[in-house]
């Protein structure tokens, strides 16, 4: 049992409340978040994807507010079956909601058993530091404010006789596949005396560690507590701790449950905490990608190809015509120092003791006509370090020019001529097109690589998924999750021409085998590269 101990002595204040009195405060501790999507009571900073959700909780709370003296128990609130109905909606880094409390059932020993509303409370957040917000930061920061109305309808002191405000600082960061989330603020409502014990202005303080099992299903650990202000008695002292989790049915539909109880004799610190609920978040919608054919593979579409079932060979003539051409005099090829071709090279010809090339070309090789002379040959590659060579072109035959090319120390991505790979996957929160903050600096250096070379000119962002769960989930989530990493390519400077995104869910394992090194390596994003400029 955790009981509220007052002593006898009596207090003036703006509202008195002895033993056989009911107090005008709402003893509910519970505050579930609007759109969180693993911690029940804790917020996070990030925002969910832009557009409404809604959520229904159904809970039973025990002994919220017991008074103890001389031996002597009463339960001023003993038994609370209530229903929270909450609804929210997001844009860019602002949400706002409302939280609406039904009491079902409700009795204490000072009142009959009631029916009726709770105090309403209305909620706003706002991201300023992080990944969805206007300024960037290795934590998500966000500032949060709520306004509990007096909108209760019961005699049981699960009301507040006068509004009751708080504003908290909200900050959470992923840390591999747990979420820690800590919300702390101030909460300012209206005084009560309850024989020696004062409640008024208190601190908030809330704490939260989830774990994705897989990418449907988590749980999560969480603390909450208050700290009223000027009052050192237990009873302006409540802490709890709850056990929760939660798995995505769909792409929009997640049920969620927990469990929990009190740590100390705090008003609202309950015995036990029997929670379950669903909640819906609207599912963004995908406009359909055409890709142009390229049958030769040359990077020339097909409709602009006048050879389209011989692919060009980059010689630095005529390119662009989508045809081979004839005669060379100079293979330039541009390798790894094992001797593999790079096919992202690019580069010039130049006389020796010139700067400004004669010549350009693309690729691991090329074939260019130069007339006798000195010729300086200048090569580089994405994650590579550039190189040169230099060739003594004679009145004669053919010759071969080689640039050796050495990889850059510590690149996390590497540029083929089909795809980039990343050294490492591309992780998003449970069940979410969130980007975890652990995978961003490998998609700034992927984004870089865009930047830095233009000539690719077309890159399709694809999402897998593993294949445990609802096919039609997965394939969803896959669609929003590369149509996520395309938005952040986009917003570091990309341009949106030049990316296209699309989702395959499990169609296309890489590991068909039932273990969960291979479901990680199915969970994945590719980055295939659809089409180089002028190939």
């Amino acid at each position: 049992m955790i009981a509220m101990w007052w002593g006898l002595a009596a207090t003036s204040a703006a509202q008195v409340v002895t033993a056989g009195d009911v107090p005008q405060i709402n003893a509910q501790m519970f505050r579930p978040t609007l759109d969180t999507a693993q911690p029940m009571t804790v917020d996070v900073a990030s925002m969910p994807q832009a557009g409404g959700s809604a959520r229904v909780w159904m809970g039973y709370h025990d002994d919220l507010l017991v008074y103890a003296s001389e031996g002597q128990q009463r339960k001023l609130v003993a038994n609370v079956v209530q229903l929270n109905v909450l609804g929210a909606w997001a844009w860019g880094p602002v949400r706002a909601g409302v939280d609406i409390p039904v009491l079902l059932f409700a009795d204490g020993d000072a009142t009959q058993p009631e029916a009726g509303l709770s105090d309403v409370a209305l909620d706003a957040r706002v991201a300023i530091f992080g990944t969805d917000a206007p300024l960037e930061f290795p934590v998500d920061l966000g500032i949060q404010g709520r306004l509990s109305v007096p909108t209760a309808t019961v005699d049981t002191a699960l009301g507040a006789r006068r509004s009751t405000a708080s504003l908290a600082a909200v900050a959470s960061t992923d840390l591999g596949p747990v979420l820690v989330a800590l919300n702390l603020g101030a909460q300012l409502g209206p005084r009560v005396d309850l024989e020696n014990v004062s409640l008024n202005d208190a601190v908030d303080l809330r704490a939260a560690a989830a774990y994705s099992i897989t990418e449907r299903t988590s749980v999560s650990a969480e603390v909450a507590g208050r700290v009223g202000l000027g009052d050192a008695n237990r009873a302006g002292l409540p802490i709890e701790g709850l056990l929760a989790g939660s798995h995505q049915l769909t792409d929009s539909w997640q049920v969620r449950g927990g469990v929990g109880r009190g740590f100390t004799p705090g008003i609202g610190s309950p015995d036990l905490r029997l929670l379950v609920g669903v909640a819906w978040h609207s599912a963004p919608r995908l406009e359909a990608v055409t890709v142009d054919r390229d049958l030769d593979d040359d990077g020339i579409v097909d409709e602009l190809d006048r050879c389209p079932s011989e692919p060009e060979d980059r010689d630095g003539h005529l390119d662009d015509d989508g045809c081979p051409d004839a005669g060379a005099v100079v293979r330039i090829s541009v390798v790894t120092p094992d001797g593999t071709p790079i096919d992202t090279a690019r580069g010039g010809v130049a006389p020796v003791g010139e700067e400004a090339p004669v010549e350009r070309f693309r690729g691991g090789f090329a074939q260019l006509p130069l007339p006798e002379g000195s010729w300086q040959v200048r090569a580089r590659a994405p994650g590579f370090e550039p190189g040169t060579a230099q060739v003594e072109v004679p009145d004669g035959p053919a010759l071969d020019a080689v640039v050796t090319l050495q990889p850059k120390r510590n690149a996390r991505v590497r540029v083929t001529r089909d795809r980039i790979e990343l050294a490492d996957s591309v992780y998003f929160r449970t069940s979410s097109a969130t980007i975890s903050r652990g995978s961003l600096p490998l998609l700034d250096e992927a984004a870089q690589i865009l930047l830095d070379n233009p000539e690719i000119a077309l890159l399709s962002i694809e999402g897998h998924t593993d294949s445990r769960g609802n096919d039609a989930f997965n394939l969803q989530l896959s669609r929003d999750r590369a149509a996520s990493v395309l938005e952040y390519f986009v917003a570091k400077g990309v341009s949106r021409s030049r990316l296209v995104s699309a989702g395959f869910g499990e169609e296309q394992p890489l590991d068909t085998a039932a273990t969960e090194a291979a479901h990680a390596r199915n969970r994945r994003v590719d980055f295939k590269i659809l089409r180089w400029e002028g190939r």
